[in-house]
């Protein structure tokens, strides 16, 4: 599949700290035929809750994404998964429906 010209734009916000420091995680195919370029982040502020810096994880992409990028066999990435949160995640007091 050959995906390009792709904008993550304008997001804001915290994850919910499953995946640890890990923020986003881009994979996209490595076989050599496919195309996947052109992909950008612009004021993405999202954060998660186990604190730290947080970590985009980009595996098979073309050219820079406008933010820092590791790829997932990284030493960084890996200790970023292994992150746990110490901030307990929000509950909610009722079902919201």
């Amino acid at each position: 599949m050959n995906i390009s010209n792709i904008l993550f734009e304008n997001f804001s916000g915290y994850t919910s700290g499953k995946y640890g420091q890990v923020i986003a995680r881009l994979t996209c195919s490595t076989n050599p035929n496919a195309v996947c370029d052109n992909i950008r982040f612009r004021n993405f502020t999202v954060t998660s809750p186990c604190g730290g810096q947080p970590v985009v994880i980009c595996d098979g992409i073309k050219g820079g994404i406008g933010i820092p990028c590791v790829q997932s066999n990284s030493t960084e990435a890996k200790a970023a998964l292994k992150a746990t949160c110490k901030t307990p995640q929000a509950a909610l007091a009722s079902r919201p429906w």
